[in-house]
């Protein structure tokens, strides 16, 4: 629900490492309306994610919202608030010509009222009895099959309930009296019936048509990339891109996607003088190793690293040039440690940046985030790099996360035949067939209701201001929760597994990150060497990480394993038992 007015909220700006950056290319803007477009359409498809967005991101204002990655959170919401009132709509037309039919002719609604609950039920006994069917099939638990039977007994004692109610209502009708001196306070007949049923599927044709017509539009560049239209929304569209990450929860890289195991990994350098060729042949000749001060601050490594990833997106050949690729500061801070930088997370500049860099100890930690956004924003992966010098050690983390692709059904706009007029009957045509089913859903007019009226009370931000014990970290994430399954996201499961990813997206997965980290790494060996710094240990523990993706912390027994390239492992037999 678009609302207007309130406390202007002042727009804060991005803090960047150095003056330049890395910038998306018109192109690549363009290209990032896929992901949009596709979180739009979802809107319309899936009225749970419509309502968890709504309520999550738009209406819970005491939160700031995640990041976005990939996409533009903005035109998300617009259309979010444009289905709820289609949906309001239909709600609210259903329950009016419900009260008119009792009112009018009762006999009319019960018998009307009777026949779609039996349609319903019949389309739900069709399900429970295919899952009755698989249970036998692969042979399930005595649990599921108790329940399995449990639905099937409701459904059927519902299904008596609606033909007795149809009965009594056909009955009422047949035996009603004609005449003014023998009317019945019961009134009703099969006309009645006939308009009221009319009516309810004029009220779906309608409603499907406007939601089809709204996926068509979603074509179009200008229906996609849409300005916030109100204070709620523009105090959004600030967090959404600010340099501060306030996360909620154990996780700091919410919005980010799925974690990389593979390619996530941390070691520890310690900062020795490069030995002179002759101090390696005259040991009495060398000198203390350990730099008494570190020979380079931690913003020095960190920019450094920026501008060398910078030259890859701005290459002009485009075998060089790795598109996409948006290298930013992001700092961490958990959203119960926020009034500590209260005046840090409203105007960030330089000098607060290079001082969370220097102190890794306090509760806001820097990351490097190394972004390469593709197929259209539908794939995102992210490198997070944090370093830091403690204990005359260079500490240096890697973390890979990545979004996959959003839901199959949030892309079927995409289809060939998804769009245009015969979509528009063909949309209309699904809903007249699951009529019942559309029609239960003005069950939810209360709670669509409720969310009309808290976004009205969501237009102050009030996370703006502090106050104690409070937790404002963004504990939810549109972008990650429309690429998963209800049921992963909690625990979500590993890419390889994802069903909405095929093969060249998880392969532009693994390949982007490793690009990244031999670029950061390559970097990182060429700085030290300039800083005078030995990089013998440095190298062997980032060839074992480029060439194996594996680094041991501690204590690892590996028993017939073989590590590296054409590496083989033999094993001798078992002696036989004496």
């Amino acid at each position: 629900m678009d609302d207007s007015g309130g406390s202007t909220n002042r727009r804060v700006p991005r803090q960047r490492s150095t003056p330049t950056r890395a910038r998306r290319t018109d192109a690549e803007i363009r290209d990032y309306r896929a992901a949009t477009r596709h979180l739009c359409s979802g809107m319309y498809l899936d009225a749970d994610f419509r309502r968890r967005v709504l309520h999550e991101v738009h209406n819970d204002n005491r939160r700031r919202v995640a990041p976005s990655f990939g996409f533009r959170l903005t035109p998300v919401l617009v259309h979010g608030w444009r289905a709820w009132r289609i949906d309001l709509c239909l709600h609210l037309a259903v329950c009016a010509l419900t009260l008119v039919a009792l009112w009018w002719a009762p006999l009319s609604a019960a018998l009307l009222i009777g026949l779609l609950g039996a349609w319903r039920t019949t389309q739900a006994l069709y399900d429970v009895t295919r899952q009755l069917y698989t249970y036998f099939v692969q042979r399930k638990t005595e649990y599921e099959l108790r329940q399995v039977q449990y639905r099937f007994k409701a459904l059927g004692l519902l299904m008596a309930g609606c033909l007795t109610l149809s009965s009594l209502g056909l009955l009422g009708l047949a035996l009603q009296p004609t005449g003014e001196a023998h009317e019945w306070p019961l009134r009703g007949d099969l006309l009645d019936t006939a308009l009221f049923a009319a009516a309810l599927v004029a009220s779906v044709s309608l409603a499907a048509a406007c939601r089809q017509r709204a996926l068509n539009r979603l074509r179009d560049e200008d229906a996609v990339n849409l300005e916030p239209r109100s204070t709620r929304q523009r105090t959004i569209a600030d967090q959404e891109s600010h340099t501060f990450t306030i996360y909620s929860g154990f996780d700091p890289f919410i919005g980010s996607g799925q974690r990389i195991h593979r390619r996530s990994w941390s070691f520890a350098q310690p900062l020795l003088v490069a030995e002179e060729p002759a101090a390696l042949l005259h040991p009495s000749m060398a000198k203390e190793r350990e730099f008494p001060v570190p020979p380079f601050r931690t913003h020095e490594l960190v920019e450094y690293l920026h501008e060398r990833l910078r030259t890859l997106a701005d290459e002009a050949d485009p075998e060089i040039r790795l598109p996409g690729l948006v290298v930013d500061d992001r700092i961490m801070l958990k959203g119960t440690f926020v009034n500590t930088y209260r005046e840090i997370l409203e105007s960030p500049t330089l000098k607060a940046t290079r001082q969370i860099m220097a102190d890794p100890s306090d509760a806001a930690r820097h990351h490097l985030a190394c972004q390469v956004d593709s197929w259209g924003g539908e794939v995102v992966t992210t490198v997070f790099v944090h370093i830091s010098l403690q204990g005359k050690t260079l500490y240096i983390e890697f973390s890979t996360y990545a979004l996959t692709p959003t839901k199959s059904a949030y892309q079927s706009i995409d289809v060939i035949g998804a769009t245009g007029p015969g979509a528009v009957r063909r949309a209309v045509g699904r809903d007249l067939a699951q009529l019942p089913k559309v029609l239960g859903r003005t069950g939810q007019l209360a709670g669509e209701l409720r969310l009309g009226a808290r976004a009205r009370q969501a237009r102050t931000d009030r996370t703006a201001k502090p106050r104690r014990g409070s937790d404002i970290g963004a504990r939810f994430s549109t972008r990650e929760d429309a690429s998963q399954q209800p049921h992963e996201r909690d625990e979500p499961a590993p890419v390889e597994t994802d069903a909405d990813t095929n093969y060249f997206q998880l392969a532009d997965i693994h390949k982007h990150a490793q690009v990244i980290e031999r670029r950061l790494l390559s970097s990182m060996t060429h700085f030290l060497k300039l800083k005078g710094v030995d990089t013998s240990e440095f190298r062997q523990r980032a060839t074992a990480i480029l060439n194996n993706g594996v680094i041991n912390h501690g204590t690892m027994s590996m028993t017939a394993t073989a590590v590296g390239q054409n590496a083989t492992v033999t094993t001798a037999p078992a002696p036989a038992a004496g």
